[in-house]
């Protein structure tokens, strides 16, 4: 695993970057960006692209130009392709160092999630959810009140603000949070269903992580335009070490437009902007509030969460803490995230104790008298074979021993003894199967947080 510090690639080198490629990749990258983003754009280079690039005060090449001036967009190649393949890699860092975790109940509790969501969501699906175990929220609610928000945030009713309670507050809970649960703690976001630009002094919560964590968090707005220069303080915040992308929610051209004119290239190259206006013709979660938002109908997909937090949000603004993780959004659970809590708390120390006891109640094996049972999401197929599977993402064949199992409990639940008891053969190999189900996310206790 690289390690910040250590040097990778082309762009997410920690020496001194080469300006002649990061210029090079920066202008390739707005330029695919305008195709992707802007329909006046798109017309102007399909019908001249080389002129497209110029009168948008580009220097990519007649080549590039009219390579990626279809649309679709053909398969990158030569630095945008690079660059591409460094951010996936980027990514499943991020992921992996998401999962070091030192608390064992938590870290068990967490596997599980994260193999759970590979059978509920689907292998594609899944690793594009980060996982992250903790989260904390500047903020109570959303000014901006996207129609279509996934995760259903409600409107802004309270904000923090960097004083020295808040921050001594803030640094208590990082500081704890990385000494309960571990080096995960670093990959934290300071957002869920929140705006980070609803914080006044944003930038300062991100400083004190930063000097906490060593390593910029990744910012989500919905409203880059609203204040340019805090936004531009935000991406300059990586004077060395690895690169954060962050993500700039355009809902509109305008914005999109508007954003072009205040950030040159280079200060978006590690930022990726995704249209989430009708035009765009991109596709939305179905979750939250985007099932009941007028108009977007044919642009929602079955994707099922953009929930990415596998363990704990500590809101600053409510002072609360709850535990959360994806499922597919469904009538009980619409945001796509199932939740335990919220729990108040009064000062860090609180909020600590909280966490502890929660990760003190999570099972790593399953245990004995109480009744365990399919996950709801997955069902018996048909035939001698017996195959499990979801709503028509994954199929899972378990081994011999777990088929037997899965049939059991296919019929209702049934505990670890009652299990063994139906089972021939030593009990203890019935248990490694039921330990192997159990840790993969297959089978789930019915009497706790599980999903």
């Amino acid at each position: 695993m690289t390690e910040p510090g250590e040097t990778m690639g082309l762009f997410w080198n920690t020496g001194t970057p080469d300006p002649v490629i990061i210029r090079e990749a920066a202008q390739m990258k707005r330029y695919i960006d305008l195709m992707t983003c802007d329909s006046a754009f798109q017309e102007k280079a399909a019908a001249d692209p080389e002129r497209a690039a110029r009168e948008a005060g580009l220097r990519i090449s007649g080549e590039d130009a009219r390579y990626y001036a279809r649309y679709p967009l053909p398969e990158a190649r030569g630095l945008q392709a690079a660059f591409l393949e460094e951010k996936k890699e980027y990514r499943r860092r991020i992921r992996e160092r998401a999962g070091e975790l030192r608390h064992e109940r938590f870290a068990a509790w967490h596997r599980r999630q994260v193999g759970r969501c590979d059978l509920e969501l689907g292998r594609g699906t899944n690793l594009e959810l980060m996982h992250l175990p903790f989260a904390l929220e500047l903020s109570s609610g959303c000014s901006v009140g996207c129609p279509f928000c996934g995760l259903g945030a409600g409107r802004l009713n309270r904000v923090s603000r960097a004083d020295p309670e808040t921050m001594e507050l803030f640094a208590g809970l990082v500081s704890g949070a990385l000494e309960l649960l571990g080096p995960g703690v670093r990959e934290a976001i300071l957002y869920s269903a929140t705006e980070p630009m609803d914080t006044p002094e944003y930038p300062a919560f991100v400083e004190k992580f930063r000097e906490l964590c060593g390593k910029t968090p990744v910012m989500t707005t919905a409203v880059p335009m609203r204040n340019p220069e805090k936004t531009r303080q935000v991406l300059a915040m990586d004077p060395g070490g690895e690169k954060t992308i962050h993500r700039f929610s355009l809902l509109s051209e305008e914005v999109f437009r508007r954003c072009t004119e205040a950030f040159s290239p280079e200060e978006t190259l590690y930022v990726d902007f995704l249209p989430r206006y009708k035009e765009s013709r991109i596709g939305l979660v179905r979750a939250g509030r985007s099932p009941d938002a007028e108009g977007w109908e044919d642009l929602l997909t079955d994707q099922g969460t953009i929930a990415c937090v596998s363990g704990f949000i500590v809101n600053l603004a409510d002072r609360t803490v709850c535990l959360t993780t994806p499922c597919r959004a469904d009538s009980q659970r619409p945001n796509g995230e199932t939740v335990l809590g919220p729990e108040p708390f009064g000062n860090a120390g609180e909020a600590l104790g909280i966490i502890e006891r929660i990760c003190g109640g999570m099972r790593t094996v399953p245990e004995d008298g109480v009744p365990l049972a399919l996950q709801p999401f997955l069902h018996a197929g048909d035939g001698e074979s017996f195959t499990l599977e979801n709503p028509g993402v994954v199929r899972i064949s378990p081994e011999e021993k777990g088929t037997e199992v899965c049939r059991i409990l296919a019929k209702g639940p049934a505990d670890q003894a009652e299990i063994c008891g139906r089972l021939s053969g030593p009990a203890w190999g019935t248990q490694l199967t039921v330990f192997s189900l159990f840790r993969r996310g297959i089978i789930t206790h019915t009497d706790g947080f599980e999903r």
